[in-house]
């Protein structure tokens, strides 16, 4: 025969015979906790003395209050409850097996839940022990170089020939203008000791 890997190859938990929860007595109510992964809760059941008559009288209230189970925890206990109470109201049916592959059900969904809280609490731990980083502000920008002031250009030297040329031309039109009114001609006098004037003044500039 093939055996299933899944239920077969698991660790057994010894199972009970097929009881009503309601005859279990305080050890054995210990036992169904722990098949049904509630054996961290024994203790406090067995401080109250629970045994299989209180058992299936207990109400939420009592379950989370007096002893300590989660809301997830009282839907567990719920649902085993009642599993084990339609299982022993049917005679078991031969029940080992499916008694065994029930409670390593609850076993596994056991597990699971322990590994997503013991997650939870790794990134809880990180974010405590993080420091909050502290901000700085970025350094202020080097203020720009002031533009260089404008130079201020010289007028452009004046032209010397041009210059030299006008101031002979007056010298040399006054000198004309006193020969010609000696030789009897002012104004011929004038003109050419202006010309005169001014080849003389743009060659020495």
């Amino acid at each position: 025969l093939h055996r299933q890997h899944n239920i077969d190859d698991s660790p057994r938990t010894p199972t009970m015979a097929p009881k009503a929860p309601s005859e279990f007595s305080v050890d054995e109510v210990g036992l169904w906790l722990t098949a049904i992964g509630l054996g961290s809760k024994i203790d406090e059941f067995k401080e109250n003395a629970i045994d299989g008559g209180m058992l299936v009288t207990l109400e939420d209230g009592d379950l989370q209050g007096d002893l300590g189970l989660s809301n997830l925890q009282i839907r567990k206990f719920r649902q085993s409850l009642d599993f084990s109470s339609s299982l022993a109201a049917t005679g078991g049916g031969g029940g080992g097996p499916d008694l065994s592959a029930r409670v390593a059900a609850l076993e596994q969904e056991n597990s699971q839940l322990r590994a997503k809280n013991a997650d939870l609490q790794a990134i809880i731990d990180s974010l405590q022990q993080g420091q909050p980083q502290q901000y700085k502000a970025p350094a202020p920008a080097p203020a720009p170089a002031p533009a260089p002031a404008p130079q201020k250009q010289k007028p452009p030297p004046g032209h010397p020939v041009v210059k030299g040329a006008a101031g002979g031309a007056a010298r040399g039109a006054m000198i004309g203008a006193i020969g010609g009114a000696i030789a009897g001609d002012p104004a011929k006098g004038a003109k050419m000791g202006a010309a005169m004037g001014a080849a003389s003044g743009g060659m020495g500039g």
